[in-house]
């Protein structure tokens, strides 16, 4: 894990509003022989909870953490100004043994949800904040803030992206059936020597889609075969009379 994702699971650990968490937060403005810098600072803002200010240590590897118990008095110029004072790693990076007395050890994971506290540190008897050291922190927090607009604005952007990609993909999707509908008519108008787009040839081709559709056609159909079994029986006997209307016509002639 990196710093930066040890923090993020600080801040998941310690969530706003009822906690602020800045970070890289020196003890006081300008450059001194003084200057110290804590990884992090965790501020808790509701009485309901305490109200209190915590330093962090950071360490996400082992020799990191050996160089820091080697001059473990860094951190004494922000410390001062601290109720508690932790030291923050992955798992397995920090043993509890090796924490000094003064100090408390969070261990993260991946899932901030298992990180935990290991070892709650001691309650401290801190000097009152001066102007420096709130300076420091007033500065934090504008950039904490400033960060977060960022995130947000880049949010709206990407989310206005997606909407926008969506909506192109959708406009190629018709435009793609658009050109499917019109090379099928093409075909029809072509094969079938009618022109759909003709208003008048298109009524017609409607009127004999409804005929079809209502049964009309089979109907006329079978009237037109009816009338023609009904002719060709009118002419077979027809020719069956012919020969007796001959007979009839022989015998008025000798008369």
């Amino acid at each position: 894990m990196t710093e930066s994702e040890v923090f993020e699971r600080l801040c998941q650990m310690f969530p706003a509003p009822a906690h602020t968490c800045l970070s890289q937060i020196r003890n006081t403005v300008g450059f001194s022989n003084r200057v110290g810098t804590a990884d992090a600072i965790i501020v808790s803002t509701w009485p309901s909870r305490g109200i209190w200010i915590a330093g962090v240590e950071i360490k996400v590897r082992r020799s990191d953490w050996k160089r820091e118990l080697k001059s473990p008095e860094k951190s004494e110029p922000i410390q001062r100004y601290c109720d508690r004072w932790y030291v923050a790693a992955p798992k397995g990076i920090v043993s509890v043994d090796e924490v000094p007395e003064t100090w408390g050890l969070i261990e993260v994971v991946e899932k901030y949800a298992d990180s935990s506290i290991t070892k709650k540190a001691p309650t401290l008897t801190p000097r009152p904040i001066d102007l420096g050291f709130l300076c420091m922190i007033l500065r934090g927090v504008e950039k904490a803030n400033v960060l977060a607009s960022l995130v947000d604005g880049l949010a709206e952007a990407k989310a206005a992206e997606t909407v926008t990609a969506a909506v192109s993909q959708a406009c190629h999707a018709m435009e793609r059936k658009h050109r499917d509908l019109e090379t099928a008519v093409e075909n029809f108008e072509e094969h079938s020597g009618v022109s759909i787009s003709d208003p008048w040839t298109a009524g017609e081709i409607g009127d004999a889609v409804r005929i079809v559709r209502d049964g009309k056609l089979t109907a006329a159909i079978h009237l037109s075969e009816t009338l023609r079994e009904q002719a060709r029986a009118i002419a077979r006997r027809l020719d069956e009379a012919i020969p007796r209307l001959q007979e009839i016509a022989a015998v008025g002639d000798k008369r």
